[in-house]
Formats: structure tokens, sequence, C-alpha cells
């Protein structure tokens, strides 16, 4: 399915789309009797997940990711939380967000479904997963047991 946007509005009778000179990314397209330049997104082939995302969970250090919204209340309430537990371990643990609605490949390869989403990795393996928020003393204890 290709997507058409117009650099200038259309003034013809009617819709009619000839093109008339390509290149990579612009047209030219007779649109009834007038001809307009136009920009045609091409569908894209899949992009691999983000690689340095995962190049950020094979560390030997623990990587506690924090899946979450702007608009997303519980979101809010979690952040000074993450701050927190940071401050606690310290070197000890890396802390890194995603915002699902900028990172959607990322959410969709984790089957993110609900915000907030936390996932523990160390070595590129996951090695806990949890929706919802939850104290500082609850996170600490998860990272704690789960990377000893």
């Amino acid at each position: 399915m290709l997507s058409i946007y117009l650099h200038r509005p259309i003034t013809c009778s009617n819709g009619f789309l000839q093109p008339l000179d390509c290149s990579s990314w612009h047209r030219q397209c007779l649109i009834g009797d007038a001809v307009h330049k136009v920009a045609v997104c091409l569908p894209q082939k899949k992009k691999p997940m983000n690689a340095k995302f995962n190049q950020l969970i094979q560390t030997e250090k623990p990587v506690l990711i924090d899946f979450y919204a702007t608009w997303c209340g519980p979101c809010q309430t979690l952040g000074p939380i993450l701050k927190q537990v940071k401050d606690s371990l310290g070197e000890r643990i890396s802390i890194l967000k995603i915002d699902v609605d900028k990172n959607q490949e990322i959410a969709a390869a984790y089957q993110v479904r609900g915000v907030p989403t936390m996932m523990l990795f160390q070595n590129g393996k996951q090695l806990w997963r949890q929706s919802g928020v939850m104290s500082k003393e609850q996170l600490i204890q998860v990272i704690v047991e789960k990377t000893n």
C-alpha cells in the first residue's frame, strides 16, 4: 500500500493519479489537469529490533527496563520510585526507561500490553517481568533475589 502526501492542495476536479516522472522519494503526478509534486512513502522492510537495546541487555550488570507511557498515571508514580532504587543500588544496576509510544517495535517484540511493565535482564536473558507499580523495597528485593 502506498501513502501519498501532497506538497500542495489538490485543485483539480478529478482525483485520478498518473505518475509522470519517478525518483526514489518524489513523483510528479497528473491529478486531473494539473501536475503536482508528491512525496511517496513506499512500504518499508521490517527493521531489525533496535541494536542498541540488544547491546544494553547483554551486559553482566543487571538492567531493569521500565516500559512506560507519558500519558500513564501509574508510570508517573513509578518514576521517582525507580530513582530511589537506583540511588540505593548505585552501580550494581542500570535502569532504562522506554516510552512504548516512541518505541513500538521493542514493546511489541516483548509483548508489552500494559504500562508500566518492568523487566529485568542480565546477560541478555529476561530474569523477571511484572506489570504495575511496586514499592522501592519490593523492587530491590526482586533485583537482589533474581541476580544473585
